[in-house]
């Protein structure tokens, strides 16, 4: 604190806004649906919802624990403006662990009734086809998580709180517009995987103005990034010894090179996402897989 200045402070606010803005939006995500069937069909209907949810859990649980594994290298990358390096190790990310995912998505596919007895009883056995349209849902987080991990760690916060906000607009809207003409749960599983296509479609859009991400780069580099995970190695190492580029933050918490259009994160950026015990200034809030 002896060391605060008031230009570091209106920094982190000016990315911590954006950043708050996203978690509410991601809160209003989980919440929306159960929220609007309960006006619409009423408790019996959000507790028919509520099966699937428990085993998204399972999924989005370990992602999030994962996903603050990755930010601080990310972050360091980005400050660096290593852009190829920065898009072969979310590429690495995001194959691996969509791939880490399969077993246990196809499992739940096929054995759908059993898993809806097991979770939540034999009376919500019919809850089997919402509970397969979730699987797809489930599939796309990965990409989805990562993204908005992506630009929070190139310093562009303001972009991620947008893609949210998108989803969430996408996500009521077509809630409602269902639930009024069909009365079907099923429809409002349908609405959250198109919401989930809007925000990855966005999320992808947004990193490539950045990054040279590629959704099919992310398949290539899936099998050897998952055989990496599954030794307990680094899905991809971390580049050292490049020089930090400094310059002065815009609005959203990024800083632009004098010599290049491409953001990097800015000091109040990467001081946000730096986790207490790491030994290089402005590393971020997660990290990256063991390296090798």
């Amino acid at each position: 604190l002896r060391h605060a200045t008031w230009r570091a402070v209106r920094s982190l606010y000016r990315f911590g806004r954006y950043s708050v803005g996203t978690a509410l939006g991601s809160n209003l995500l989980r919440s929306a649906d159960q929220f609007i069937l309960g006006i619409w069909l009423g408790p019996a209907a959000v507790a028919f919802y509520g099966v699937p949810q428990k085993l998204i859990e399972v999924v989005e649980i370990p992602l999030r624990g994962l996903a603050q594994t990755a930010l601080p290298p990310l972050a360091r990358l980005a400050r660096r403006n290593n852009t190829e390096a920065f898009a072969r190790y979310l590429h690495a990310w995001i194959g691996g662990l969509s791939l880490a995912f399969v077993p246990l998505l196809v499992i739940v596919f096929v054995w759908a009734e059993a898993c809806c007895v097991a979770l939540a009883g034999e009376a919500y056995r019919d809850a089997a086809p919402l509970l397969r349209l979730f699987v797809v849902y489930m599939a796309m987080l990965p990409l989805d998580r990562y993204l908005g991990l992506a630009l929070d760690a190139l310093g562009r916060p303001a972009l991620n709180m947008i893609k949210v906000a998108v989803m969430v607009v996408v996500n009521i809207v077509g809630d409602v517009v269902v639930l009024s003409t069909l009365g079907s749960v099923e429809g409002v599983a349908g609405v959250t995987i198109v919401m989930t296509l809007v925000g990855t479609t966005l999320g992808v859009g947004f990193a490539k103005r950045f990054v040279p991400f590629s959704v099919r780069a992310t398949f290539r580099a899936g099998p050897a990034a998952l055989l990496h995970l599954l030794r307990g190695e680094a899905a991809m190492d971390e580049p050292t010894g490049d020089t930090e580029i400094r310059s002065e933050p815009t609005g959203d918490g990024a800083a632009v090179r004098p010599d290049a259009k491409t953001p990097v994160l800015s000091d109040a950026a990467a001081a946000s996402s730096a986790p207490p015990s790491s030994a290089e200034p402005g590393s971020s809030r997660t990290s990256a897989p063991p390296r090798s």
